[in-house]
């Protein structure tokens, strides 16, 4: 109903300005019964750019947005939902550490920050573009990956760090369980998985964890373990 009210009001002041220029056009040509005179349409030009931005908003109707949480940085994007254009974005690097040679961790707190950061940004953006991010009616997630995390359920705290897709630590344990299939063949569970056996993938970081982090097991072992992708984390905490 606000929407609704400004739209009418401006319409209003719209007609109010235009019935002006039309009689400063006939004063001014002598048109009129009064003799040529120059008469100001003060708030023509406030108006317009009042019906303007009003106008922008309408038009652009639904947005989409999608948050880009990626191994190196994290964006936030919004779109059109029509036309599918880029109105704004924002990006943030994320910092990596390597504890050991092979490891690849991350923050995972570091990453809801910069998910926040990013959001918020970009739509301070849109703000100043006037783009009304009440618009936005729908966000899709995509993340980095296999990376790995385990979370309390309760608290909703990380219990470790994120275990990066492309973390080496769990080779033995791959290696292990391909010694254990027929003729030692990584490919032995594709036809059920589609998928090859791989230190890539985020059950063997999840049997790590569970095996190497007292947190994680005593979350385990008393049922208050979250353990997921990124994603998953994300829309826990978010």
């Amino acid at each position: 109903m606000i929407g609704a009210a400004a739209s009418s009001e401006a319409v209003s002041h719209t007609c109010l300005c235009e019935l002006k220029r039309s009689k400063c056009q006939q004063l001014a040509t002598g048109s009129g019964k009064r003799k040529p005179a120059t008469v100001h349409c003060k708030d023509t030009g406030h108006m317009n750019s009042r019906m303007a931005a009003s106008s922008s908003r309408v038009m652009l109707g639904p947005l989409v947005a999608a948050i880009d949480q990626g191994t190196s940085s994290t964006r936030f994007l919004v779109f059109n939902a029509k036309t599918a254009e880029l109105l704004s974005h924002h990006q943030v690097e994320i910092n990596q550490s390597f504890p050991k040679e092979g490891w690849v961790e991350e923050d995972p707190k570091e990453i809801l920050q910069s998910v926040y950061e990013c959001m918020e940004r970009t739509c301070e953006k849109l703000t100043q573009l006037n783009v009304d991010i009440s618009n936005i009616k729908a966000i899709g997630v995509t993340n980095q990956r296999e990376t790995t995390l385990v979370w309390d359920k309760e608290t909703g705290e990380p219990l470790y760090n994120a275990i990066v897709w492309l973390d080496l630590r769990t080779q033995s344990t791959v290696e292990r369980l391909i010694n254990k299939t027929p003729g030692r063949n990584k490919n032995h569970l594709k036809h059920k998985t589609g998928l090859p056996i791989s230190t890539y993938f985020s059950a063997v970081k999840l049997r790590w964890l569970m095996d190497n982090v007292d947190e994680v097991a005593e979350a385990v072992l008393t049922h208050r373990a979250m353990f997921g992708t990124v994603d998953s984390w994300l829309i826990w905490v978010g």
